[in-house]
């Protein structure tokens, strides 16, 4: 048994852990996404879902913490949710794997979380969005616990609406 605790203890100092009843302050972020245009142009996806046109390239997202949280490191996820329609003719909700990875501020050093998203390609890898279909694009921003799920401090999306007029 005083082998078990002591192991908790130790699992405690190496994940950020904020007490049994001390919640963690929620934090300020901002996502932004932007697909880099052939011919060397830039649109930045407008966060309020006004119309683009037809997104086919990957799209590069990140997710910058604006304010100082002690130099700690969090975990930061970015996933898609696109509605299709089934063999069977009605609409499902479809939604990615979550992509992660750690996002951290610092007063010298800001700690960014960056992700490409793919359009559909014909490749091998699995596309996060498809063509001429709108979705939406979320972000979220959470602490680890050394018990228990994590608890989310952030929460940030963009709906990209495409134009396909043919």
């Amino acid at each position: 048994m005083k082998k078990l605790v002591l192991v908790a203890i130790v699992l405690g100092l190496a994940t950020p852990s904020f007490g049994g009843s001390k919640k963690p302050k929620k934090v300020k972020a901002a996502l932004t996404c932007a697909v880099s245009m052939e011919g060397g142009g830039r649109l930045v996806l407008d966060p309020k879902g006004r119309k683009a046109s037809r997104i086919e390239e990957a799209i590069n997202c990140l997710v910058v913490m604006t304010e100082s949280r002690d130099g700690e490191a969090y975990q930061a996820k970015l996933w898609v949710e696109y509605d299709t329609v089934g063999d069977d003719g009605k609409k499902r909700k479809v939604t990615t794997e979550p992509a992660t990875g750690e996002i951290a501020y610092h007063a010298d050093d800001v700690v960014p979380y960056r992700y490409r998203l793919r359009a559909t390609d014909g490749g091998s890898s699995e596309p996060h969005f498809q063509s001429c279909l709108d979705f939406t694009i979320h972000a979220q921003i959470d602490a680890p616990q050394a018990a228990g799920p994590a608890i989310k401090l952030w929460a940030g999306k963009i709906k990209v609406k495409q134009d396909c007029p043919d």
